[in-house]
């Protein structure tokens, strides 16, 4: 159950019991979770711990947390980790993060002949990533490796690190087959880029091969680089694509307004891509032409609680659609949450549960000292509007006095404080009734202060307005 009430520190003129369209900006938007947290905060290390669990599935959440910050932890969770099926995730976030703080010393090792094929593979690919000149030594020996995959693996990584002196060995290895000699030049041309000290022609050289993600630690150098092949029609969808991927994943929020420009181009993976990464962004600027692109039908527009009356025509395709949901949520813009909510029922209700988070992420819990200082009457607080989302997704508007009478009977404390409050926020002169217990018996002092506070406010009510 989550309840998500638009509050404001000033009374309103009137209670609004209808439905809130026509609703004004002013105040806040608070979450009522009920114990059950759908969008959990996490500290840095909760937030990489959860990451690398489901590693494919969640890489690029990992960029949540800067390099600086993510790199020490992420080596402290590799020396205590005690299996291959560990390490590996660890090592493959490591190389993603490409700073070379700890590449000799903690990936090094794996690189060795003697380390599981697999693993040893996520070593190389981590190493030439991170590009720090003294990863070399564990990169040579496996040159002449058996394993083809192994050797190109350790010519590429070798490429990366700007040396000179790495080529003639990096085209002796590639003698050994076609595909090894390709390899080679490839990496040739990246060490070639790497010397010239042109940002361009090296941001265009990685930006082209499969390894484009190891621009992202330079991002803060070459970000215009990135930027400029983003919005040139005359690249490549690939390489525009990866771009765009590039400047969200690293939250490159100065390329914002340029990424804006490039929703109307043709190429709807382009387009998808580009709200992805606005979303990451969180750039705000975005948030109008998001929410028209969301809705194109002015005339789609659902109840909550009911059927939306957009067709499958006037939708968005699907992709563009959940992309715009996600990204509107990640931005939290006020100006988007009752056009997310509209979208509710889209799809035959497909996608309410991407809409709930991304309504959710636009709230914000209550702290305890905000109930403390409303139930001392140091603050004032209103009930503008009141939604409700039930466990099997149902939504209602306004107060759910049955979920309210339970949560007050509820065993976690702040539990019963959300409805306590609630009821004080939305209810009517005969729901005072319902908080003489809580207010009077609850085992928390706050919750009695609390549920005391909001039995005088109700009972205050004019009976004849309920």
């Amino acid at each position: 159950m989550l309840a998500i009430a638009h509050l404001s520190p000033h009374p309103s003129s009137g209670r609004d019991s209808q439905q809130p369209d026509g609703q004004q900006e002013e105040g806040s938007l608070a979450a009522f979770e009920f114990g059950a947290l759908l969008d959990p905060a996490r500290d840095a290390e909760a937030l990489l711990r959860w990451v690398v669990e489901d590693y494919d599935a969640r890489r690029d959440e990992q960029w949540r947390v800067v390099p600086p910050i993510g790199e020490p932890i992420l080596a402290k969770l590799l020396v205590e980790a005690k299996t291959d099926e560990e390490r590996s995730p660890l090592i493959r976030a490591l190389g993603f993060y490409a700073m070379p703080d700890v590449g000799p010393t903690l990936v090094g090792p794996y690189a060795g002949a003697d380390k599981p094929r697999e693993l040893r593979l996520a070593a190389i690919r981590a190493l030439g990533s991170m590009a720090f000149h003294d990863s070399a030594a564990a990169l040579w020996p496996a040159l002449d490796d058996a394993n083809e995959d192994v050797a190109a693996e350790a010519i590429t990584a070798l490429g990366k690190m700007g040396v000179s002196d790495v080529l003639p060995h990096l085209e002796r290895a590639g003698q050994r087959s076609p595909r090894l000699s390709a390899v080679a030049v490839a990496a040739r041309r990246r060490t070639e880029a790497a010397l010239s000290r042109d940002r361009e022609r090296l941001v265009d050289e990685i930006i082209a091969s499969r390894d484009y993600e190891d621009l992202g630690v330079l991002m803060p150098f070459v970000w215009q680089h990135v930027a400029i092949v983003m919005v040139n029609p005359e690249r490549g969808e690939a390489a525009r694509i990866r771009a765009v991927r590039l400047l969200g994943l690293t939250r490159t929020r100065n390329a914002g307004s340029a990424a804006v420009t490039v929703l109307n181009d043709p190429s709807l993976p382009l387009r998808v891509e580009v709200v992805r990464a606005l979303g990451r962004m969180r750039y705000r600027q975005a948030t109008p032409t998001l929410v028209r692109m969301l809705s194109p039908d002015d005339q789609g527009r659902a109840t909550l609680g009911g059927t939306s009356p957009q067709t499958p025509q006037s939708l968005p395709p699907d992709a563009l659609h959940e992309a715009l949901i996600v990204a509107l949520g990640e931005i939290g813009d006020r100006r988007s949450f009752e056009p997310l909510l509209h979208r509710y029922y889209d799809r035959g209700g497909a996608v309410r549960g991407i809409v709930l988070l991304a309504a959710r992420r636009h709230a914000r819990v209550m702290a305890k000292e905000t109930y403390a200082s409303w139930a001392e009457g140091k603050i004032d607080l209103y009930g503008r509007a009141l939604y409700f989302f039930g466990d099997d997704l149902s939504t209602t508007y306004g107060l759910r006095r049955d979920l309210l009478d339970a949560a007050l009977k509820h065993e976690a404390p702040e539990v019963r404080r959300e409805a306590a409050l609630l009821y004080g926020l939305f209810g009517v002169h005969e729901d005072a009734d319902s908080l003489i217990a809580t207010a009077q018996t609850d085992k928390d002092p706050l919750n009695r202060v609390v549920a005391a506070r909001a039995y005088d406010r109700l009972k205050a009510l004019d009976p004849k307005a309920s």
